[in-house]
């Protein structure tokens, strides 16, 4: 199991990754992590993750947790304000009618509420790993949504084909609160596929984003391996998003 323990504090969790032709498989590594805290994990477990060997199979959604047990939650009354990594050339990295799609889905099972803040150029963290100092590229968004190829995210070599976090994180008294976080995916894999499996892809890192971990189910989304031919979230999907957004309120 790919690991990535670094002075970051960077808390493994897994991620998706595409099988030849028409079906993608197993998610590989997906990312927790906040500013100077190290999470380790024992070998064959994920610290982090509320997934299938942490839980009944009969469960239909689960939420990334922190090492000490507080699950991460994005909350307050603002929506989450997003961008889509362009190229040189101004052209999207990820199909932005996909996200958009996407991000639709999220907004109507849950308080979940996004803000489309335009593009942005370049990878999605800035700052030095060694002083716990990262931060998204751009100062002024929430959710960086883009794709790279393994040349540029190291993360994303071999089979892997996505990967999402929460980066910046405040405590509150009964969850870490998110301020901001990444969902990527290595387009070079996922660019020849129909849009219904970018779709999944997507739908599947952004839901980790948001809060959502792994469950051994064969209809949801969040399931280790993805499932040839599931259109839309399942329904312990939708219900995880509804849970996850309940901090997402206004007064």
């Amino acid at each position: 199991m790919p690991r990535r323990d670094t002075p970051t504090g960077f808390v493994p969790v897994k991620h998706r990754r595409p099988r030849l032709r028409r079906l993608l498989t197993a998610i590989v590594l997906v990312v927790l992590m906040w500013r100077g805290v190290v999470a380790v994990a024992p070998r064959g477990s994920i610290a982090g993750d509320t997934s299938a060997s942490m839980q009944p199979p009969t469960s239909l959604f689960a939420f990334t947790r922190a090492s000490d047990g507080l699950p991460i939650r994005w909350a307050g009354c603002a929506p989450i304000r997003y961008a889509i990594r362009v190229d040189d050339r101004g052209e999207p990295s990820v199909p932005a009618d996909v996200v958009r799609r996407v991000l639709a889905q999220v907004e109507a099972v849950s308080n979940f509420r996004f803000f489309d803040a335009g593009t942005v150029v370049g990878l999605p963290l800035v700052g030095s790993a060694e002083t716990g100092a990262q931060r998204l590229v751009r100062a002024d968004i929430d959710l960086w949504i883009g794709g790279a190829t393994e040349d540029d995210w190291p993360a994303l070599k071999g089979h892997t084909a996505g990967e999402a976090g929460a980066l910046e994180f405040e405590r509150a008294a009964t969850y870490l609160r998110v301020r901001t976080a990444f969902a990527i995916v290595e387009w070079n894999r996922i660019e020849p596929s129909p849009d219904s499996q970018v779709e999944q892809v997507l739908q599947h890192e952004i839901a980790h984003a948001l809060g959502l971990a792994h469950v051994d189910s064969p209809t949801e989304q969040m399931a280790p391996q993805a499932i040839h031919g599931l259109v839309g979230y399942g329904p312990g999907d939708r219900e995880g998003l509804r849970q996850a957004s309940e901090e997402m309120r206004c007064p």
